[in-house]
């Protein structure tokens, strides 16, 4: 079971985050931090769908209810600054996660736009604690998302569909390799992972990155509570 609260550290001032914590009772050695795409909310299926795996195996849950694409000022600015906001924000979330509870494991799940600020956390704040990590339709033409993969080789999770504009079958082989990682590709799915006019089919590749995000999550050691 868990209960839905808010985390002082994030949740006042004008810099506040919207976000909900998800606090397994009786605590959890898990931690796991979701954060969205532009446009695509923590409520749409990839998200979702993952928070719901992790909260099953008893994981507390920091859901970031991150929008900016409804923040006018996040387009204006150039992409440096865009890039120092996701970094600062995924920071003082992750901090806030850190500081709830002793957890001995971190997920962290990203779509993306958010697959930026897990490269900012591999690379910064935990760079020695290997997270587990989900890329969701990563961000595979930034560089720095690359070298954070290739340098930390966190255990990972990459997906995305070949009908995404950002899908490179060498690149992924390449991160993929690097940190001997899984990859879900689904044929003909877009960015939001939808495979236009066929609804079996996208159904169908959300059943396969769940199925192996269990694998993975079984692998890294956050298997769920024996009942």
């Amino acid at each position: 079971m868990h209960r839905t609260t808010r985390l002082d550290a994030l949740a006042s001032g004008p810099s506040a985050l919207p976000h909900a914590f998800l606090r397994a009772e009786g605590g959890s050695e898990t931690v796991a931090l979701l954060f969205p795409g532009f446009g695509y909310r923590v409520s749409a299926p990839l998200l979702h769908y993952a928070e719901q795996a992790l909260l099953w195996r008893g994981a507390d849950v920091l859901r970031l209810d991150l929008a900016y694409d409804a923040d006018p000022t996040f387009p204006a600015h150039d992409p440096e600054a865009r890039r120092a906001r996701i970094r600062s924000d995924a920071e003082r979330a992750l901090e806030a996660a850190l500081t709830s509870g002793d957890h001995r494991n971190i997920v962290l799940v990203g779509k993306s736009l958010g697959t930026l600020a897990l490269a900012d956390l591999v690379a910064g704040p935990l760079v020695d604690r290997g997270p587990v990590c989900v890329w969701l339709t990563p961000l595979l033409n930034d560089a720095g998302l690359r070298e954070a993969v290739t340098r930390q080789r966190p255990p990972s999770l990459y997906v995305i569909g070949t009908a995404d504009p950002l899908y490179d079958a060498g690149v992924l082989e390449e991160l993929r390799d690097a940190c001997g990682g899984r990859s879900v590709v689904v044929d003909g799915a877009d960015h939001g992972m939808l495979v236009p006019g066929d609804m079996a089919a996208t159904l169908e590749g959300l059943r396969r990155v769940m199925a192996v995000m269990d694998d993975v999550l079984d692998g890294a050691g956050v298997r769920a509570p024996v009942r």
